[in-house]
C-alpha cells in the first residue's frame, strides 16, 4: 500500500474516533454550535454535581470532553505506533519521504527537518538510524531525479 492511502486510511479511523468526543470551534458561534452537538451525542445522565461535564481546550481549536482526555491520547499514540511500524517496510519508508518532500515543496525550500518532522523524525534520528539515512538519501535522489525531468 501507498504511503498516502495509508495515511488517509489511518486519518479516517483518528477523525471517526475523535468525532466522538471531540470537536473544533473558533468563535463563540462554533463553540455553542459544536457544544450542543456533543451534548446530543454523549450520554448526558452520567453527569451531575459529582461528575461534572467540562470541556478542554486544546490545540488548534479542538475541544474535548474532560473525562475522554485519555481516549484522545490514546488515539494519537495508536496512530504513531500505526505508522511507526509501517516505517519498518523499507519501500513504504522512501514512498513517504518521498510524498513528503512533495507536499513540503522540498525543491523550493529544501528544509530536512520540516520533512522528519512531518514523519514524526528528527535529524539527530535521521543520522543514528542506518535505515532511515538510507531510506531518505534513495527518497531524495529519486525526488530530486523526478523534478529534474517533470518540471
Amino acid at each position: 500500500m501507498r504511503y498516502i492511502d495509508f495515511k488517509k486510511e489511518l486519518d479516517d479511523k483518528l477523525n471517526a474516533e475523535l468525532r466522538k468526543y471531540c470537536f473544533y470551534a473558533f468563535d463563540r458561534k462554533q463553540f455553542d454550535e459544536g457544544l450542543e452537538k456533543m451534548k446530543q451525542k454523549l450520554d448526558m445522565s452520567k453527569y451531575n454535581e459529582t461528575n461534572k461535564f467540562n470541556l478542554l481546550p486544546t490545540q488548534m481549536g479542538a475541544y474535548i470532553v474532560a473525562d475522554k482526555m485519555q481516549d484522545y491520547k490514546n488515539a494519537f499514540l495508536e496512530y504513531d505506533k500505526k505508522l511507526k511500524s509501517a516505517f519498518e517496510n523499507y519501500d513504504f519508508l522512501v514512498d513517504a519521504i518521498m510524498y513528503e518532500m512533495g507536499n513540503h515543496e522540498y525543491g523550493y525550500m529544501p528544509d530536512d527537518s520540516v520533512i522528519l518532522q512531518s514523519l514524526g523524525y528528527n535529524l539527530e534520528q535521521l543520522e543514528e538510524n542506518e535505515t532511515l539515512k538510507k531510506a531518505w538519501l534513495e527518497a531524495r535522489k529519486q525526488y530530486m531525479e523526478y523534478n529534474k525531468d517533470n518540471f
